[in-house]
């Protein structure tokens, strides 16, 4: 009698353990059989006759990340808010109930802009050395290609005689620029994805900011234009983004940038006003996948 019950015992233990496993393997066996999604595509839509979508008029540009914390306080004295703005690179910006937020990407379509009239000057130059984040000080905002352009000349030597630029240095500017050291005749690089941990940081002077009304949608309904943070993170990776350009084009992003093909190393250029073919657009919300 013993042994029949010791036999229906290990026949209902053993019955208990094959239905634990079932339930743990059909759940792995699901996720390893379902098709993955296909890849998200992003959309090349064709410029409209007498669109460029670039959102500031001329003598302006969209204000960085930087400066838009740097002068909250102009912004919002001119904000009815609460309302939300783009800024340079496609982030955004908002004076909210007096809180003041600003994010470096914002996928969203926003049709109005924060516009900056600024100059700059040798004098008001910093350079940041070893800082992993490569962020620049308070009141103080990356140097732009163009601005570097200006700083240096043609006269290399009189920039590192009147600066504390070093013989060796390599600074980041723009988006993905350098500036490099004495030894290398000041070479401006405007795309140059090389490590570095040291910035070129300017300090603006503010001649206007307006809250601009109006920026043309250039993407179709569902779309919204791709970010300069999105593109960076995509090159990171499968490059999805930049394969997608035709050869020898360049393609508008939000926030007044653009970015070229595979064929000079997807270069982004944070502040474009060109006439461009094509507008690069992807799906909104954003796929997870």
């Amino acid at each position: 009698m013993f042994v029949v019950k010791a036999k229906k015992i290990r026949r209902i233990v053993f019955i208990i353990f094959s239905l634990m496993a079932f339930a743990i393997i059909l759940p792995l066996a699901i996720i390893i059989l379902r098709p993955s999604p296909p890849p998200v595509r992003p959309q090349l839509v064709p410029t409209q006759p007498g669109k460029l979508g670039y959102g500031c008029p001329i003598g302006y540009t969209y204000i960085s990340y930087e400066d838009a914390i740097n002068f909250q306080s102009m912004i919002c004295v001119r904000d009815d808010g609460p309302t939300l703005y783009r800024i340079q690179g496609g982030g955004s910006a908002t004076c909210k109930y007096g809180q003041f937020v600003a994010v470096k990407t914002d996928p969203r379509v926003i049709h109005k802009a924060i516009c900056i009239q600024s100059t700059v000057s040798t004098s008001s130059l910093k350079f940041v050395y070893n800082t992993e984040s490569l962020a620049c000080d308070a009141g103080y905002a990356r140097a732009s290609i163009s601005e570097t352009k200006q700083f240096v000349g043609n006269n290399c030597y009189n920039f590192y005689y009147n600066t504390p630029f070093g013989y060796y240095d390599i600074l980041r500017i723009g988006v993905q620029g350098t500036l490099k050291g004495y030894i290398y005749n000041c070479a401006i690089n405007e795309w140059d994805p090389t490590r570095v941990d040291s910035v070129l940081c300017v300090k603006r002077e503010v001649q206007d900011i307006i809250l601009q009304d109006e920026i043309e949608d250039m993407c179709g309904p569902g779309t919204s234009l791709y970010t300069v943070e999105e593109v960076l993170k995509d090159q990171k990776g499968p490059k999805t983004l930049c394969q997608s350009l035709p050869v020898g084009e360049t393609v508008r992003l939000a926030g007044g940038a653009s970015m070229q093909g595979p064929s000079v190393g997807c270069r982004i250029n944070e502040d474009d006003r060109s006439q461009l073919n094509y507008s690069l657009c992807g799906l909104f919300p954003r796929p997870t996948n």
